[in-house]
């Protein structure tokens, strides 16, 4: 009997980017999915070709309900994300509500599950200490650790360490215990830069464990003209692309994500641009909008103003001009020929992790946002190629995808 791997998709459909070059690549249909949250599922956009994929390589998928797991297979998962889908509009899914999905999924003939018998999981580390409470721990033979996000990691020996990296020091050093008592050789990193292995390596001390700096598996050739092969001629022209997050960090409150959208429209009118806005998959779609359509009617915006859930690269390879709110698919940008500006109205934030290594442009208000505008406009090419050779300085290690799962099937072996 085949062990399928089983991938623990937590935060959500912003995993899906880092992960399905690799997952997409395997063979023999043994790949599993596991949702802590059904939530997840009114993340994924059925319509958008990458998140298609979510729903057609996948073997079974395991989802979370009210502490219970159930076990669906791939012929009724679709009618579980209509469902979810029709009820959520990316709102919280109340207890009322759980309870016509459970209906549902018994009508299905769906199967409720103790725990998993999984020994193989590939995951972001901020999740390993859910593990137990759905499977036997000791019984786990190698977990494959990819992040969701890609981290620039700050390793001088100094107080003025970017945020970021006090951040997930203080993630890693919460966990370095449970992971020393439950999974000592049991852990297989694969970082994205050397950077972020010595970080791990620094924060993780006496964790024995195994690694392979990959470089990033979505900017690796061969998957980059996969993905743009189906990118098709935007019916939208001239278009400044913004790239949104949920404004629910303590550096990105509300009032700051309006005031820099705001700032942007502006920016826009005067430039006679039109707008494109990406929504974030845990973004309130509909709370959004109506902001946005007050902003439009306050500085009387009369171009285009497009709301999308489309990839990101499809939707910025067409940009003129792309904005983000402090987002690892800026990197994206870079390999795109592009210049990616991060942008947050506020003077608590005088850099960010990707800037200071000059993969970024950055911007804390409304005058430099202009100044790094009309720098593009004039020298976009000798921008991106500073920008390109910085981004591979970083990630200078790369290996293909096809290693990668080598490396993976080997340690099952």
């Amino acid at each position: 009997m085949k062990e399928n791997y089983l991938v623990y998709l937590k935060p959500g459909a912003v995993n899906w980017d880092n992960y399905l070059p690799i997952l997409s690549n395997f063979k023999n249909n043994n790949i599993d999915i596991f949702l802590d949250d059904l939530n997840i599922l009114s993340q994924f956009d059925i319509n958008n070709y990458y998140h298609n994929i979510f729903f057609k390589i996948v073997n079974c998928y395991y989802i979370k309900i009210d502490s219970k797991i159930y076990r669906i297979t791939k012929k009724n998962i679709i009618k579980v994300y209509n469902l979810v889908k029709y009820f959520s509009f990316r709102r919280n899914i109340y207890k009322q509500i759980y309870l016509k999905i459970i209906s549902t999924l018994v009508k299905l003939n769906i199967v409720k599950i103790e725990v998993l018998k999984h020994k193989y999981f590939i995951m972001d580390i901020n999740q390993i200490e859910h593990l137990n409470s759905i499977v036997d721990i000791k019984k786990i033979r190698k977990v494959f650790i990819l992040r969701h996000g890609i981290n620039i990691f700050d390793r001088k020996k100094t107080r003025n360490k970017s945020f970021i990296t006090k951040l997930e020091t203080k993630y890693i050093k919460k966990k370095r215990k449970y992971l020393l008592n439950n999974f000592q050789k049991k852990i297989f990193f694969f970082p994205y830069s050397n950077s972020e292995h010595i970080f791990y390596k620094e924060n993780l001390k006496k964790l024995d464990f195994d690694h392979c700096i990959i470089g990033i598996p979505k900017h690796t050739k061969g998957w980059l003209v996969k993905s743009l092969s189906h990118i098709k001629p935007k019916k939208i022209n001239k278009y400044i692309l913004i790239i949104s997050r949920p404004s629910n960090q303590n550096y990105f409150k509300n009032h700051i994500k309006i005031k820099s959208i705001g700032n942007i429209i502006k920016l826009a009118k005067n430039n006679h641009l039109n707008i494109v806005y990406k929504f974030h998959p845990k973004e309130n779609t509909g709370v959004i909008k109506n902001r946005i359509k007050t902003l439009i009617k306050k500085f009387d915006f009369k171009k285009k103003f497009l709301f999308s859930e489309e990839n990101t690269i499809y939707l910025a390879k067409h940009s003129l001009f792309n904005i983000s709110f402090y987002s690892s698919v800026c990197l994206d940008m870079v390999n795109l020929g592009l210049c990616p500006v991060e942008y947050i109205e506020t003077n608590k934030i005088k850099n960010s992790d990707y800037a200071k290594n000059n993969l970024t442009l950055f911007c804390n208000n409304e005058q430099k946002l202009k100044k790094i505008f009309d720098k593009i406009k004039i020298n976009s090419k000798t921008i991106n190629k500073n920008l390109k050779i910085n981004y591979n300085s970083l990630f200078k290690k790369k290996i293909s995808i096809a290693k990668i799962i080598s490396i993976i099937k080997n340690e099952k072996s």
